[in-house]
């Protein structure tokens, strides 16, 4: 007599249905799910989805249902908590709606004051640094949103925590810097079941935004994206991701080119898109009359940034009294190429110079007083911030013209290629003819101050929040029409 023979997988599958299905009366489907809600209640959510979906892979079903009878589940827990910490909460407004929370106090005042309540949660990276004198460009672009925003004095900011933060706007501090996606997503619902605000709106990352509109179905929640949504993947990353993209309540870009990518990488997604640009603090810049004969470069240390460009394109400009600056940030990310750049800036014999890390303040007084800025991204720029900095501080600027750029500089820079030979060519015509460079200066900064002023910015974004915080009022507001800062609405 042979060996035994191991049972192949329909009767293995056929043998667990009838061991934990059928035979107690009740469809594997049924079953599974009672033991997920089981489960569920006991390890206190979670990974409940995914142990749902493995629970109908191992019966053998087609998955689905299960996200809608979990987010169920979860509203039904978030009203019980609701219902059962109403009592311990006092400090409510009268006649308020559902929702609204005081913050909590810390080092014996609150946060925002008096007796202000949270209405309106911003959440940014987990790589943020919202501090006082530090952080990234979506940090500047958030705090300046901020203290222009007539939402002000209900916002608060959920970012990781830093020495100093904000003491004029309201942070709440959640997580570590840098932390696990798992877990800071976790410290942020219960932050946010905590504070229980009318509208949350993500910053740049769809994981997050997804996964807060799983956990708080009553909250409306929108993705504000800083860069260009990458196209899909392949079939399974197009169907997980368009799931995401329409469990949000709205998009909002920062230019018509996300917005145009967006539409044409993910045709089946319709949910409201907005486009409200990045705004600057014109009235807080000081250009100085007389400009150092200096070429400056801000931005991250990274290949697509066209720092090697730049770089090989100095030794040609770089003559008689002509110098150059790099402020770079996140060399750490490419150490080969950080070390190969600044081996290749050490090579201009002091004619160049690498700064890294500085504070905003510094690199704002570089903009102030240097002559050329230069902007040579190589990949598509879905904004581009620093050319809107250097009109501001006054400086001539030489961009790529990649992405979102055209939109913020117009006709008031000069545009060359992300190439050694045409960067040099534009950048000799500015130092060649000083009368250029001035009236491109000029023309800079009138139309930073015309189109990107942090009023007329700010102003768009809050109509954009106010669809949801104020349905009412911007419902009789006509939209703005062919102003390039008004908010695009797509069905």
């Amino acid at each position: 007599m042979g060996p035994r023979r191991r049972p192949g997988p329909l009767r293995a599958r056929g043998r667990f249905r009838r061991r934990h299905g059928a035979s107690r009366g009740l469809p594997g489907g049924a079953r599974a799910r009672r033991r997920c809600r089981r489960a569920r209640r006991r390890a206190g959510g979670g990974s409940d989805l995914r142990r749902a979906r493995a629970r109908q892979r191992h019966l053998g079903q087609r998955p689905g249902g299960l996200r809608r009878d979990l987010s169920r589940e979860h509203a039904r827990e978030g009203r019980d908590h609701r219902h059962r910490t109403a009592r311990q909460r006092q400090l409510r407004q009268p006649g308020g709606r559902r929702g609204r929370r005081f913050l909590p106090e810390r080092d014996g005042r609150r946060l925002r004051g008096g007796l202000s309540y949270l209405r309106l949660a911003l959440v940014l990276p987990r790589y943020a640094r919202f501090g006082a004198h530090s952080g990234t460009s979506i940090d500047l672009c958030v705090r300046d949103f901020v203290w222009h925003s007539r939402f002000q004095a209900d916002t608060g900011v959920i970012a990781p925590p830093v020495a100093e933060p904000p003491q004029d706007l309201s942070c709440l501090p959640v997580g570590r810097p840098n932390e696990r996606h798992r877990p800071r997503i976790r410290a942020i619902i219960d932050c946010l079941r905590e504070q229980d605000p009318e509208l949350v709106v993500v910053h740049q990352h769809l994981r997050t935004a997804a996964a807060v509109a799983a956990a708080l179905p009553a909250t409306p929640v929108l993705l504000h994206t800083h860069n260009f949504e990458r196209p899909p993947r392949g079939r399974v990353d197009r169907l997980l991701r368009a799931r995401r993209y329409r469990s949000l309540a709205g998009l909002i870009f920062v230019s018509h080119a996300c917005r145009v990518a967006f539409r044409r990488h993910w045709p089946e997604v319709r949910v409201p898109a907005f486009v409200a640009y990045n705004g600057l603090r014109f009235d807080a810049w000081r250009p100085q009359a007389e400009r150092e004969r200096q070429i400056l470069y801000v931005g991250r240390l990274a290949r697509e940034k066209g720092v090697a460009e730049l770089v090989e394109a100095l030794p040609q400009v770089l003559r008689d009294d002509w110098q150059a600056t790099l402020i770079v940030s996140e060399a750490g990310h490419e150490p080969e190429f950080a070390a190969s750049t600044e081996r290749s800036v050490a090579a201009l014999d002091g004619r160049a110079e690498m700064l890294h890390d500085l504070p905003h303040e510094q690199v704002q007084r570089h903009f102030e007083s240097s002559a050329i800025a230069v902007v040579p991204s190589r990949y598509d720029e879905p904004f581009g911030r620093t050319a809107l900095e250097a009109f501001a501080g006054g400086a001539a600027l030489v961009t790529s013209g990649s992405g979102g750029l055209p939109e913020v500089v117009g006709d008031s820079a000069v545009t060359a290629e992300c190439h050694p030979t045409a960067l040099a060519e534009a950048l000799e015509g500015l130092i060649d003819d000083p009368a250029r460079r001035q009236s491109f200066a000029q023309k800079g900064r009138e139309r930073g101050r015309r189109l990107f002023a942090i009023e007329r910015c700010a102003s768009v974004l809050d109509d954009v929040y106010a669809r949801w915080l104020e349905p009412a009022s911007i419902a009789s507001r006509p939209v703005p029409a062919n102003v390039p800062t008004a908010g695009v609405v797509v069905p």
